[in-house]
């Protein structure tokens, strides 16, 4: 999984923390679905380390984005619990 957001595409982006209780226990669900879905789409995480969150928007975390070809076309807040979850938003989001 990739740590930025290269803007070619579709991406899957969760916005997380390391210490943020929601991220965590969302983590291995994200990571089940980019497993399930590679091929399909591209997953990052990225962390405040890695990107500005605020330049993208970001108040709250667990977030998912959806990028298309670098341009946002769907946000969730919070934390998905079920791969058929992440797989549905992103499916909409297209």
């Amino acid at each position: 999984m990739k740590n930025k957001i290269d803007g070619v595409g579709v991406e899957v982006v969760k916005f997380s923390t390391s210490w943020c209780g929601p991220c965590k226990s969302y983590a291995p669900v994200f990571q089940k679905a980019a497993e399930a879905l590679l091929g399909d789409y591209s997953f990052a995480e990225v962390l405040p380390e890695d990107v500005d969150f605020r330049s993208y928007g970001v108040a709250n975390v667990p977030t998912t984005i959806v990028f298309v070809d670098g341009f946002e076309q769907g946000r969730k807040q919070g934390a998905m619990m079920t791969t058929e979850q992440i797989k549905q938003f992103v499916e909409a989001s297209l």
